[in-house]
């Protein structure tokens, strides 16, 4: 039997203990892990002078002041998705957009600055739901002359 496994008798208590909202007996037992926010992990991935905060209805996951999203439960990095305007992810259904929610933290969002950093420590990320093929953010660099 694997270690994870639970008997029929207590199977059938923590069915009752569900439907009955009683608190779980077995919880320990149970092969989940409550999604709370890994701080050893975040500390791992972190670059010195990133800031961090955590989302209020999914603390394990971390928006940075590098416009990186870390979900410290999955112990990843989230790819992010690109527009002419800001870095943003689609979570369950949760839109967050750095150009928007930036303010909220009391940061400062420079578009090219994030796009330059993405770029240069060749971090993942997506255009138009599609891999970001290199070179292809050429045109938010070039110098316009007049």
């Amino acid at each position: 039997m694997k270690k994870t496994a639970i008997s029929n008798e207590e199977y059938e208590r923590a069915e009752y203990e569900i439907y009955n909202d009683i608190p779980l007996s077995l919880a320990s037992n149970l092969p989940f892990k409550d999604k709370t926010l890994d701080e050893r992990f975040l500390k791992e991935v972190l670059i010195e002078g990133e800031k961090w905060v955590s989302l209020e209805e999914k603390p394990y996951m971390i928006l940075t002041s590098y416009s990186r999203l870390i979900n410290t439960y999955s112990k990843r990095i989230i790819k992010p998705a690109i527009s002419s305007l800001t870095v943003y992810w689609t979570i369950g259904g949760t839109s967050l957009r750095c150009q928007k929610d930036f303010p909220k933290f009391g940061w400062k969002y420079n578009h090219k600055e994030q796009l330059k950093r993405y770029l240069d420590m060749k971090w993942p990320l997506m255009r138009n739901g599609h891999k970001y093929v290199k070179g292809e953010l050429g045109y938010l660099f070039k110098q316009r002359t007049i």
